[in-house]
């Protein structure tokens, strides 16, 4: 079948490129029509094992992909695991697309304003996983591109919620000080460095080492 062909140590991507469209229309079509979490979990997990060996020959299929995510996270609604599934495969997506990655930026901001809100029923289950996919942006999207920049005041209330997240918050921080850098530290400098002096109070030594790097590039 076409996991064997895919995860098979001899796949070449070359030859299954002009297969790829189609293939990644099925697997939507069928993850519209199952009913089984079972079986929703395995489709995404081929989808994730195609976005990988294809790496940035996606970039070109990446267009019908995106098109599709907003009917899937609608049709996901109440069921937290599937959409967490969803939240990975854009990560995976934009972590392909590289440079490219503005292109799912439309689909990524309100996805993870979504996850990282505690009002939100599915907060709890998406945290994390909407983190990642923040970091992952913020990292791949090319020097100077101000498009998340709306979001950057949502790092606040995350740091607030729990220590649990700290690590991956600062690698937003200093992610997005690497991409914007003064701008950036003129309109929120005052801001970070409120973030981080709260952070120094309330972490042990080990977490607290964790902000050293996040103050050498600043």
């Amino acid at each position: 079948g076409l996991r064997a062909l895919v995860e098979d140590w001899g796949f070449y991507e070359g030859p299954f490129l002009e297969l790829a469209s189609p293939c990644f229309q099925r697997l939507f079509a069928c993850l519209n029509a199952a009913t089984e979490l079972d079986s929703q979990l395995q489709i995404f997990n081929l989808v994730y094992s195609l976005i990988d060996r294809l790496g940035d020959k996606i970039k070109e299929h990446a267009g019908s992909i995106l098109a599709v995510l907003p009917a899937l996270w609608q049709h996901g609604e109440g069921q937290s695991l599937l959409r967490v599934q969803l939240v990975q495969a854009l990560q995976r997506l934009v972590a392909a697309l590289g440079t490219d990655c503005p292109a799912a930026f439309s689909l990524a901001a309100p996805l993870i304003q979504y996850c990282c809100d505690p009002n939100e029923p599915d907060a709890l289950n998406l945290l994390e996983d909407g983190l990642q996919l923040w970091h992952e942006c913020v990292k791949q999207a090319p020097s100077g591109d101000v498009a998340l920049l709306p979001l950057f005041p949502r790092i606040g209330p995350v740091l607030e919620l729990s220590s649990e997240h700290v690590q991956v918050c600062l690698g937003i921080i200093d992610s997005y000080v690497l991409l914007l850098g003064e701008p950036l530290l003129t309109q929120y400098g005052t801001h970070i460095a409120t973030m981080l002096a709260n952070l120094c109070g309330a972490l042990n030594e080990r977490g607290t080492l964790l902000i050293f790097p996040v103050l050498d590039t600043i």
